[in-house]
């Protein structure tokens, strides 16, 4: 095999590296109820945030690509004439870095990240879009995602510098006069391309930072369900009294209490009436003085009303 194919081979294996055999690992999503209610507020404005980053970034490309369907013209037009200009050599750097930011589309990385959040079988996602979200990704989906918008950042960062070269070069090749309607072409193209890369990098850096605060708070995620603290065995003797929880021990307190206020009252048992005389008197007495003393109420006597029979026999 030649050594050109193989260069040529080598660098399209580095540019599908890049972008189409990292494959991003599941969501496993989770219902939204298993996030503690505390973190809903955030992951709400983070989402609300992340939006607006891809409605920007949406507008931004799409002016980004009409400059570069031009560029593509202007390309294909001077490409057998300047080929062996020097100038030509920043044309082709422009034209391939403009066509690697326009594919890695960090529009559709915000759409599969919004995406994480809503039931992935729905039957209508952009009708689900409009709503609450309902379900969260696993914290590793969002540091993959994080991780490609920092490339991306990084390499729209490395295209502005490159697009930078070339506007000097073009400028430089335009003093000499040759060719100079297309070459005033070329640089009002890159110089438009440029600005767009530099707000491009500033969009994406603002997603990239709102996908780090998602991840933030999905890796401390913190469930509803808390153990459950259980008093019942607790052996306050045994233990370390540095290790005793205040709050659990005045619990355990106020139990001990309600239990012995609860609790039915016997009365003492009294003296067996077969009780052995030989016993002490002074305790004999004690237990004389601790018998119930039954106070007995004497009822009126009611007087009968007496009737005439009564009366005839003189009772």
């Amino acid at each position: 095999m030649p050594m050109f194919d193989v260069a040529v081979q080598a660098r399209c294996v580095t540019d599908r590296d890049m972008s189409r055999l990292h494959r991003p690992p599941p969501t496993n999503q989770r219902s939204r109820d298993t996030l503690n209610q505390a973190l809903h507020f955030p992951v709400d404005s983070a989402l609300k945030n992340l939006k607006k980053c891809r409605n920007h970034l949406k507008t931004i490309l799409a002016t980004y690509q009409d400059e570069r369907e031009i560029l593509e013209r202007l390309y294909y037009k001077g490409k057998n004439q300047h080929r062996s200009a020097l100038f030509w050599k920043r044309v082709v750097e422009t034209r391939r870095y403009s066509n690697r930011l326009n594919e890695l589309d960090p529009v559709m990385l915000i759409d599969d990240m919004q995406q994480s959040f809503f039931d992935a079988n729905s039957a209508n996602m952009k009708k689900a879009l409009k709503g609450a979200w309902t379900c969260y990704p696993d914290h590793k989906f969002v540091s993959y995602m994080r991780n490609r918008l920092e490339l991306i950042s990084d390499f729209a960062s490395k295209t502005h510098a490159r697009l930078s070269q070339a506007y000097r070069s073009l400028s430089l090749a335009m003093q000499s006069g040759a060719f100079i309607q297309y070459i005033v072409l070329l640089v009002a193209i890159i110089s438009r391309m440029d600005i767009l890369t530099v707000e491009l990098l500033a969009g994406i850096q603002q997603a990239s930072s709102t996908v780090r605060q998602l991840h933030d708070i999905l890796k401390n995620l913190a469930h509803t369900t808390s153990p459950k603290v259980m008093f019942q065995g607790l052996d306050i003797i045994s233990m370390d009294p540095a290790q005793l929880d205040p709050s659990a021990l005045g619990c355990l307190v106020s139990d001990t209490i309600t239990s012995e206020t609860d609790a039915p009252r016997t009365p003492a048992p009294l003296p067996s009436v077969t009780h052995d005389s030989s016993l002490d008197g002074d305790r004999s007495m004690l237990a004389q003085a601790e018998e119930p003393v039954e106070i007995i109420v004497k009822r009126k006597r009611t007087k009968k009303k007496k009737d005439e029979i009564d009366d005839i026999f003189g009772f």
